[in-house]
Formats: structure tokens, C-alpha cells, sequence
């Protein structure tokens, strides 16, 4: 059966319709998101009791706290761009597939090593790993390991070999800590988990992000600058809190902070006046989680950058997520800056050595087909013959 698109012509057209009259309200609501943050611009201690009133009011609540003095706050670097080695790491999964030959999953990891300015080959790395042990493929309860799960596994994976990377780096470099060095990830730096009830992590969890803490303290010992890079984010916790601290104390009840004035809005529309280069204020999210990375001592704060080329351009801004020990350091944070912005300069918008640590991680359908035929080969060595279930052969054909 083909898609028959004259069924949905009409529809579309109601659809473009509805699209234009979103875009058109949204538009109209940031400009109010800019102005309330122009009127509330300068950080206050009412202000703070205001955020930390919100949250015992409503323990879901996910704001952003304002690290510094203001929330209006545009910074572009005083210091020029310098070169810097660059480091990046990126994951892909496959997950198990009842229909398939058989029961596994494949992480793939791959990294780049870039030293701009130096005209030296970018060095290429990769590192895959089956999993196909009972422990691997099922939960304490039977069931067949989740896609959550193993989008952890492969996030763990992803920021060990990215500390791997920086670790190799050093020691060819001779251990010069002060050499520049740039790690970045695809994606951001604060863990997403479900939480039990409200307020609380599982424990599961809290061993995920002791995990994922140690490998950036690993980075912070190296003296690398780790920083989470967010395309599109869809973070609204700024706004958030815009809409809290318009309310009074007395309105700080539960049903009003959940009545959010700037709905269905996200952050990136309300830092549209950034200009190219330049960063926002730095917040911190006030979410468990990053409580727990605090505790630990790698709590996460986050800007907002336009990376677009000119002034002319369309703002185009993205959100990046450091740990507070560098974003406490203003000139390594600058340099930083610089880095991801000139390299996102070299691919239109994207840092370059994302890219390429996507292409190198990314296993494509022909070569998990060429995994699978090297391993119904294998297992014809045991005697056994393996085989895709009817439907299985079916969905290969498409």
C-alpha cells in the first residue's frame, strides 16, 4: 500500500493553516518573553526566594537559576580565537529485534582528534561492542532489555571515550596540560532519567550519573573543557522561570507555576537578540538530577550561543552545557567558546568534529547486514543455522 496523497490534501491544507497561525502567536509570545526578560533583567535576592519558593511549591518544577548578576546578559569573547585541539565523541545502537537472526545489540563509538591551525590529519577512532549475554538482553523480571537502557549504556560509553581520547592526547602531547583542548559530545551533559515520584532518583540513576561524573572529573584532571552541544534545544527552563518571578509571593501555589504564560515556547526563541558569537547568561537547572552531579562536585550549567556567521543571518542559536568548575573560569570559558564557535563556522552552523564523530559512529544498515552474514557463518561452524523469522525477511526487503 502507497501513500495516497490526494487523501491528504485537505488536511494539509488545514495544517499549513494552523502551522502559520502557531508561528504567528509564538512570535508574539517571545516578544513578550524578551521584553518580561529585559524588565526582570537584573538578578535579585527576591528574585532567588522567588526560584527556591517554586520549587518547594511545586517539586516538578524545572527552572533555571541564574548563575550571575543579570538574565540579559550578551558576552562575546575578549580574547581571539587561537588554535585548539578538538576532540569529539558520538554513539550509535542497534537494539534487539525478536524478527532477526538473533538476540543482540551493537554500540558503536566513534571520536575524532582534530588540531586546527596545525594542518595535520584529523585522527580517526572508533570503538564497537556486541551484546548478546542473558545479562545483557533481559531485566531482573525476564523482559527484554529496554531502548532506554541502552541509549545509557551508549551515553556512558560515549563520555569514557571521549575521556579516553583526551587521556591519549596528553600523553602524546608529553602531559603540557596547557595545551587548549576542547571536548565536545553531541547532546547534552545532563543525564535525562525518569524520577520516582518528584523529587526523588532511582538508584539506578544515581549510579549512571556517578558514572558519567567520574568521567568528567577524568576531563577536569586532563584540563580539557568538556561542553554538551544542543542543535535545536527544546529546554524551556528560562522560561520558566520568567513566568515564576512575575508572580507574587502569595501567587507562588502549585496550579499558578504550572500555568506557564510562555507555553509551548522554548528558550532559543527569547535569545534571538544574541549576536553572532556571543553567549547568554549561565544558568543552572534546579532539577534533581543536577543536584546529584552537584554533590558530586560536576554540577552542570548552560549558555545559549548564536553561532550564525554574520548579523544578517536568521539568529541561529543552540545551547551548550559545561561544568560549573569551567564555566567558573571566564577566559577558559571564552576560549572554549571560540572553539565551538569557529568550528561551527567550518560546516554551517555545526561544529565540524560532530559531524564527523556522527560519521564515523554511525553503523548503517549494509554493515549491520554484513555483521549478521558474518555471523550466521559463525554459528553454521556450530552446526546451527540461523534465520530471520517470516516477518523479519519480509521488512529486509523494504
Amino acid at each position: 500500500m502507497t501513500l495516497i496523497f490526494s487523501q491528504l490534501s485537505g488536511q494539509l491544507n488545514t495544517m499549513s493553516q494552523t502551522i502559520a497561525k502557531r508561528r504567528h502567536r509564538q512570535a508574539w509570545l517571545a516578544g513578550q518573553a524578551r521584553h518580561a526578560l529585559s524588565q526582570f533583567a537584573r538578578v535579585t535576592a527576591e528574585m532567588r526566594a522567588k526560584i527556591a519558593q517554586a520549587c518547594q511549591a511545586d517539586s516538578t518544577w524545572r527552572g533555571a537559576e541564574p548563575v550571575g548578576d543579570r538574565l540579559d546578559e550578551c558576552h562575546r569573547p575578549s580574547l581571539p580565537w587561537q588554535p585548539t585541539t578538538l576532540v569529539a565523541a558520538d554513539g550509535s545502537q542497534s537494539y534487539p529485534d525478536p524478527a532477526g537472526i538473533a538476540l543482540y545489540y551493537l554500540l558503536n563509538v566513534g571520536g575524532i582528534i582534530m588540531r586546527s591551525g596545525s594542518g595535520d590529519t584529523p585522527e580517526i577512532r572508533s570503538q564497537a561492542t556486541v551484546y548478546f549475554r542473558d545479562s545483557d538482553l533481559y531485566s531482573e523480571t525476564g523482559s527484554l532489555v529496554e531502548m532506554a537502557a541502552i541509549s545509557a549504556l551508549r551515553e556512558q560509553a560515549e563520555i569514557r571515550f571521549l575521556a579516553d581520547l583526551v587521556a591519549e592526547i596528553r600523553i602524546t602531547d608529553g602531559g603540557d596540560l596547557a595545551v587548549p583542548l576542547a571536548a565536545l559530545t553531541d547532546g547534552p551533559l545532563l543525564l535525562w532519567a525518569p524520577q520516582k515520584g518528584s523529587s526523588r532518583i532511582s538508584r539506578e540513576t544515581e549510579q549512571r550519573i556517578k558514572a558519567f561524573a567520574g568521567e568528567l572529573q577524568r576531563l577536569q584532571k586532563a584540563r580539557a573543557w568538556p561542553a554538551g552541544y544542543i542543535d535545536r534545544p527544546r529546554s524551556a527552563s528560562v522560561l520558566r522561570t520568567l513566568h515564576v518571578v512575575q508572580l507574587s509571593s502569595d501567587q507562588l501555589t502549585a496550579e499558578n507555576i504550572r500555568a506557564n504564560r510562555y507555553r509551548h515556547l522554548t528558550d532559543r526563541e527569547i535569545f534571538t537578540f544574541l549576536q553572532p558569537n556571543e553567549r547568554s547568561a549561565l544558568f543552572r537547572s534546579v532539577s534533581p538530577l543536577n543536584q546529584a552531579y552537584a554533590r558530586l562536585g560536576q554540577e552542570i550549567h548552560f549558555f545559549y550561543l548564536n553561532v550564525a556567521s554574520t548579523g544578517s543571518e536568521t539568529p541561529y542559536v543552540v545551547r551548550v552545557e559545561v561544568p560549573a568548575w569551567l564555566s567558573g573560569d571566564p577566559a577558559q570559558l571564552d576560549r572554549l567558546q571560540q572553539a565551538i564557535y569557529h568550528s561551527a563556522q567550518e560546516a554551517r552552523r555545526y561544529p565540524y568534529v560532530l559531524i564527523r564523530a556522527h560519521e564515523i559512529a554511525l553503523v548503517t544498515r549494509p554493515e549491520q547486514a554484513a555483521f549478521e552474514e558474518l555471523l550466521a557463518r559463525e554459528m553454521m561452524q556450530q552446526g546451527i543455522f540461523l534465520e530471520p523469522s517470516t516477518k523479519g525477511a519480509l521488512k529486509a526487503l523494504f
